[in-house]
């Protein structure tokens, strides 16, 4: 569990690195954590890459924090907004501790559209980011490949095979 926490940080600061240098229209951007079951990962989320989710994931927990463009924590006045595009796919429920439990309900198309406030004084200016999800049918559809590999030749085989028959191509080609 410890090397899990550190490899996370170790992520995180390795984002941060990485996307501070680049310069971005919005002013405030959003970081999600997602919890599954034996850890957390947390993503730099940018609404523009669709997030692929097997419809066989009963829910998960996200956490929000506003970012600034530098990748800094920002405040915001008041509490974030997380609202499902379509409730039959995505259903999405504030828990008491600022995250938010996301239940995948059914197969289809959901935007998660996070909001909050990010004028600290009397005004409102709203930012806000959507994230696409695809819930696919996790019972049926790939997911993801297995590589086997079904045989092996070592290179002192493929020189002795080569010195029997004198074939040097067939040396060069055992050995590319």
């Amino acid at each position: 569990m410890i090397i899990l926490a550190a490899l996370a940080v170790a992520l995180v600061f390795l984002l941060l690195l990485l996307v501070s240098g680049r310069r971005r229209k919005n002013a405030v951007r959003i970081l999600l954590v997602i919890q599954v079951a034996g850890g957390s990962l947390t993503l730099f989320m940018q609404g523009q890459k669709m997030k692929k989710i097997s419809s066989s994931v009963l829910h998960f927990i996200i956490s929000i924090a506003a970012l600034t463009v530098h990748g800094m924590t920002a405040a915001l006045d008041g509490a974030i907004s997380v609202v499902s595009s379509d409730p039959n796919v995505l259903q999405v429920t504030p828990q008491a501790d600022g995250t938010f439990l996301v239940e995948v309900i059914g197969v289809g198309l959901a935007n998660l559209t996070v909001s909050g406030d990010a004028d600290l004084g009397d005004g409102v200016r709203t930012v806000s980011q959507v994230f696409e999800f695809e819930v696919y049918d996790g019972a049926t559809e790939a997911d993801h490949f297995d590589l086997s590999i079904i045989e092996v030749t070592p290179a002192a085989v493929a020189v002795d095979e080569t010195a029997a028959t004198g074939d040097a191509a067939a040396g060069q080609a055992a050995t590319s």
